[in-house]
């Protein structure tokens, strides 16, 4: 007793529950390193300036040693007698009734932060899916909360890209469509205008007919009219002539316009087509690197795994020489798996 520091409230709890000189000494004993431990515990936490959720987890699962502890001793001072018994539960109940609360508090930090995480990170995905969708139809596709910052941006500057090229073709293809519009209402306009002339140098011809019969009938009369008369229809036959010339010359160049515009509808037609293909490429390429980025992470993911059930089964091996557990692959695939969250292993008696 005289090496035990015998904290003040474990004293204080042994007087309350009246017990004898003679068994409070070893009783204080037993448990008085438990509850020193405890005060320690409470007291490294109460030293720092802020407790992150890292410090109340060690010193949660430092206190969660202490109240084990102290319950096993309670098992074993209480085979000795219904009395002891009696006192043993009684300083257990308010060691455990300490840790238990100081437990609950530093769990709640741990909570606390969880809860922000995941605050923080539901934020971050709403935030980076409002960015890709001006770019992309479904955004939700991509797990933009878990990339990093440069990979998002690498990501949105791609989509931006292939936006603007959609973007680019589209208008490339209502400017063609509407060249093609103009184009045909010009050659619907300029063959009302070649069937009006059409049209004109018909009347005209059959005035010059009418004209020349009136004179032919005149010249019977008149030997010199008649030779007037040949003379202008000679000329007017030559000037057919020469509209016949012009006429077919204008043809000619018509049909070399015609087949400038087919060369440069083709050309334009064309060029829409690389502009697809261009954006189906790009958008192949997006595709295929997303896959990549994928099966890089399941891969990554696969190993982190492997290597935490391989160093945990290395450790456990250990254990199971000395005899204290079962089954090594299963069990650590098991606390990888998190299935064993929230079960409490109790080594010693393992």
């Amino acid at each position: 007793m005289n090496d035990i520091i015998i904290p003040e409230r474990l004293a204080a709890e042994a007087r309350k529950l009246s017990i004898p000189d003679s068994l409070a000494s070893d009783l204080l004993a037993a448990y008085a390193p438990y509850a020193v431990s405890g005060g320690e515990i409470k007291a490294r936490v109460a030293a720092e300036a802020t407790i992150t959720p890292d410090i109340a987890r060690r010193a949660r699962l430092d206190m969660a040693k202490v109240r084990t502890g102290a319950d096993k001793r309670r098992k074993e001072l209480k085979a000795d007698s219904l009395l002891r018994g009696k006192a043993i539960d009684g300083l257990c109940a308010m060691v455990e009734l300490e840790a238990s609360a100081f437990e609950k508090q530093m769990e709640e930090i741990e909570k606390a932060a969880e809860r922000a995480e995941a605050a923080r990170v539901a934020k971050l995905r709403d935030d980076r899916l409002a960015q890709l969708r001006p770019y992309v139809s479904d955004p939700s596709m991509y797990q933009v909360e878990r990339m990093t910052d440069e990979a998002f941006a690498e990501l949105v500057e791609s989509s931006r890209l292939a936006a603007e090229a959609r973007a680019k073709a589209k208008a490339d293809a209502d400017r063609l469509a509407a060249e093609l519009a103009e184009a045909a209402r010009l050659a619907a306009e300029k063959a009302a205008a070649e069937r009006l002339e059409t049209a004109k140098r018909e009347a005209a011809e059959k005035a010059r007919m009418e004209a020349e019969r009136a004179a032919e009938a005149k010249s019977r009369a008149d030997a010199q009219a008649a030779a007037d008369a040949l003379a202008a229809s000679a000329r007017r036959e030559q000037a057919a002539k020469d509209a016949a010339a012009k006429a077919e010359a204008a043809a000619v160049a018509e049909k070399e316009r015609a087949r400038l515009a087919a060369e440069a509808q083709a050309k334009r037609i064309e060029q829409m087509e690389e502009a697809a293909r261009c954006t189906r490429l790009l958008e192949e390429k997006e595709s295929r690197e997303a896959e990549a980025r994928d099966e890089a992470r399941r891969k990554k993911q696969a190993e982190d795994r492997a290597g935490v059930v391989q160093r945990i089964t290395a450790t456990l091996a250990e254990l199971k020489k000395a005899g204290r557990i079962g089954s090594m692959q299963a069990l650590a695939e098991l606390i990888v798996d998190g299935q064993l969250a929230g079960v409490t292993v109790d080594w010693d008696a393992a």
